[in-house]
C-alpha cells in the first residue's frame, strides 16, 4: 500500500480536524441544561447558545471522516484493491462516528422544537437535520461548480 505525498498530507490533515473536533466536544461542558420550548421554524434564532457551535463542529468532524474514508478507499482501490483492508477503514471511521454522535448527545443543550401542531422534535434531532441541509447545500455547490467549470 503505497500513498502519494498529497494524499499522505490531506489524510493527516482530516484526521487533525477530527482529534480536534472530538476534543471540542469532549471537553465543552453542558451549556443550557434547563429545557426550552420553542415553537415554528422562525425560532431557531432562538436556540440556546453553543447549538451553532456544536453544528459547525459536527459538520467539520463528519466531512473530514468522509474524506477520509474517500482518500484511503482510492488508495486501496489503486493500490491493491483488498476488500478486508476496505471494510476495515469504513468499520473505524463508522466507529467514529458512534463515538462522536454518542459524545454530543451528551453535551447539546436540551430543548424541543414544535412544528405544525403536535410534532416536537428534540434538539438532538434537529442538530442532524440542520446538518443534513448544510452537507445538501455543499453538494449542490460543489456539483454546480463541477458543471460550471465541466469538470
Amino acid at each position: 500500500m503505497r500513498y502519494s505525498t498529497q494524499a499522505n498530507v490531506l489524510w493527516m490533515l482530516f484526521i487533525f480536524d477530527i482529534a480536534g473536533a472530538f476534543a471540542t466536544i469532549s471537553t465543552r461542558p453542558n451549556i443550557d441544561p434547563a429545557e426550552a420550548h420553542l415553537t415554528g421554524i422562525k425560532s431557531l434564532m432562538e436556540v440556546p447558545k453553543g447549538f451553532y457551535f456544536i453544528l459547525i463542529v459536527t459538520t467539520i468532524c463528519l466531512v473530514n471522516i468522509t474524506m477520509v474514508i474517500v482518500i484511503t478507499w482510492s488508495q486501496l482501490v489503486r493500490d491493491s484493491g483488498a476488500f478486508y483492508l476496505k471494510s476495515l477503514v469504513f468499520f473505524v471511521m463508522a466507529l467514529t462516528f458512534i463515538i462522536y454522535a454518542l459524545q454530543m448527545q451528551q453535551i447539546t443543550p436540551h430543548f424541543s422544537m414544535r412544528i405544525r401542531g403536535d410534532y416536537k422534535i428534540s434538539s438532538f434531532w434537529l442538530l442532524w437535520l440542520c446538518f443534513l441541509t448544510i452537507i445538501l447545500i455543499l453538494a449542490t455547490l460543489v456539483l454546480i461548480a463541477k458543471m460550471i467549470v465541466g469538470v
